[in-house]
């Protein structure tokens, strides 16, 4: 009784979290590993706790059990797109900014309802926003997999599979749905330096020349990764090496910087 009772708890305090203003979105930049500048960034949720920024994994699990996780999705949508519509008020550039969609969305067509009144109704396009679903995600939910991604396209909006190869590639995913970009997970980049390293990542960056797809990667942290990276002929990574996770208004900072060069 003890664990139940801890459990609706947390529950209480996962809804006071979404119906409240402890909700934040920070962000993490994506850079070209050819220019160096910034292209857009990664839409990362946290529960603020005073001045703690708790990160989802401590979190996200017990959303996904008891359903709000999808509240949570369409919440940080809002979120985004409101800062968007803010940055154009300061005239700033904030480039692409990609949100991810939880495995609970992927069966549901009402997200699609939502994300086109949402985006219609405020003018935002797909310069502005773009979709995230990781590679466990799709495995998992292949039957919406399609439709969701299909109808995201449809809008005028790029999706993106993130994390590929965190958990064996998922090729049938890619074979079934359209996608527009490939996130490929740092567990890949801790190995970048060997001989086969360097076939594996030739290979996949050949087969997502073929099929028309970007390729950004995560987890960079050192120079010599992002070298090696930017000779084997990546162009987009994000990571520790080039920003952190930034908060909102450290964020817009960083654009303002940026559009004073």
């Amino acid at each position: 009784m003890e664990g139940l009772g801890q459990e609706r708890v947390l529950e209480k305090q996962l809804r006071t979290m979404l119906g409240s203003g402890k909700l934040a979105v920070w962000y993490q930049p994506k850079f070209s590993l050819v220019t160096g500048r910034r292209e857009g960034a990664e839409a990362l949720v946290r529960w603020q706790q005073g001045d703690r920024a708790i990160c989802p994994d401590l979190f996200l699990p017990a959303l996904e059990a008891s359903g709000q996780v999808v509240l949570l999705d369409g919440r940080v949508t809002e979120m985004v797109c409101g800062d968007i519509l803010e940055a154009r008020r300061r005239g700033l550039e904030l480039g692409n900014l990609s949100v991810n969609l939880s495995k609970a969305n992927l069966t549901r067509p009402s997200l699609l309802e939502r994300v086109e009144e949402l985006t219609g109704r405020l003018g935002i396009t797909r310069k502005d926003l773009s979709f995230e679903i990781t590679e466990g995600a799709a495995r998992q939910s292949n039957r919406g997999l399609a439709r969701l991604v299909g109808g995201l396209r449809q809008m005028g909006f790029s999706v993106q599979m993130d994390d590929f190869g965190a958990g064996g590639s998922d090729l049938c995913s890619l074979a079934q749905a359209p996608f527009d970009l490939l996130k490929l997970d740092r567990s890949l980049v801790a190995l970048a330096g060997g001989e086969r390293f360097s076939i594996i990542l030739g290979s996949i960056l050949e087969m997502a020349r073929r099929l028309e797809m970007e390729v950004v990667v995560e987890g960079v942290e050192t120079a010599s990764q992002a070298e090696i990276l930017r000779r084997a002929g990546c162009r987009l990574a994000q990571g520790y090496y080039f920003s952190r996770p930034l908060r909102r208004e450290d964020f817009f900072a960083l654009a303002g910087k940026e559009a004073a060069r």
